[in-house]
């Protein structure tokens, strides 16, 4: 039953890690086209 209840753990918390990594990942791409979008706003006249 522990052994269960460790492998059980060890996966969850691979998931978890993955999940995390996921979201910062995005995150540093939303935010850097963001940045992108600005500068070329700011760069090019409307």
């Amino acid at each position: 039953m522990g052994k269960v209840v460790k492998v059980m753990i060890v996966i969850f918390c691979a998931v978890v890690a993955i999940f995390v990594s996921c979201i910062v990942i995005l995150c540093k791409i939303s935010f850097f086209s963001f940045l992108v979008v600005i500068l070329l706003h700011i760069s090019l006249p409307m």
